[in-house]
C-alpha cells in the first residue's frame, strides 16, 4: 500500500482543498460557529462538542463544494474528463480531517463544581469565552454560599461567605485554570 499523506494531510487533495479555504476566507469564525452551536445542542463535555462540531462543519464544507461542482458540471456539461476529474478529487477530498484541524484550534474552557472526592452532581458546563466560564462559576459559588446560609447557622455561613468572596477575587483576577474548594465544594475552570 502506498502512503498518500501529503504536507501532513491525508491527501494531496485534502491539503489543497484545506490551503485553498483557509486562504479564502476565516476558518476560525466558521469552526467557533459550529463549536457554538454544538454547546447550544447540549454538549457539555468538549470531547463530544468537538466531534458534534465536526461532524456539522464537515458536512458544511462538503455540501458547499458539491454544489459548487454541479454549477461547474451545468456550466461544461454534463459529463467529460474534467467534470469526471473534478469529482475524482472532491470524492478524495477527507471534509473531516479539515474541519477536525480548525475545531481542534478553538480554545474551550470547562467550569463545574463538586464535593471532593465525588462525581459531580451535574454535567460541567462548557464555554467558548474564559470570561463567561469565570462569570458562571461566581454565580455558582454564590448559589452555594446562599443554599449554606439557609440551612446552616449563621457562623458557618458567614465563614463561608468571607472564603466564597476571596474566592472571587481570585478566580476573576486569574486569566487561566483556577481550582478552590469552598466549605464542602470544589470549583473550578480549566480548559479543555
Amino acid at each position: 500500500m502506498t502512503d498518500t499523506r501529503y504536507n501532513g494531510w491525508r491527501n494531496y487533495d485534502t491539503w489543497l482543498a484545506n490551503l485553498w479555504l483557509d486562504n479564502s476566507r476565516d476558518m476560525n469564525d466558521e469552526a467557533e460557529e459550529h463549536i457554538r452551536q454544538a454547546i447550544d445542542d447540549d454538549n457539555h463535555d468538549a470531547e463530544s462538542a468537538r466531534k458534534a462540531a465536526a461532524e456539522s462543519m464537515a458536512g458544511s464544507l462538503e455540501s458547499e463544494f458539491d454544489e459548487q461542482a454541479e454549477e461547474i458540471q451545468r456550466q461544461i456539461g454534463s459529463s467529460g474528463f474534467f467534470i469526471d476529474v473534478i469529482n475524482g478529487a472532491l470524492r478524495e477530498v477527507d471534509w473531516r480531517e479539515i474541519a477536525e484541524n480548525h475545531i481542534n484550534d478553538v480554545p474551550l474552557w470547562s467550569a463545574g463544581w463538586n464535593m471532593p472526592g465525588y462525581l459531580p452532581d451535574s454535567d460541567p458546563a462548557l464555554f467558548m469565552e474564559h470570561s463567561d466560564a469565570q462569570s458562571y462559576l461566581e454565580s455558582e459559588i454564590g448559589r452555594a454560599i446562599d443554599e449554606d446560609a439557609e440551612q446552616e447557622n449563621v457562623t458557618t455561613a458567614t465563614e463561608h461567605g468571607d472564603a466564597a468572596t476571596q474566592a472571587i477575587a481570585r478566580l476573576n483576577a486569574t486569566k487561566g485554570e483556577f481550582g478552590e474548594t469552598i466549605g464542602k465544594y470544589h470549583y473550578w475552570v480549566a480548559k479543555v
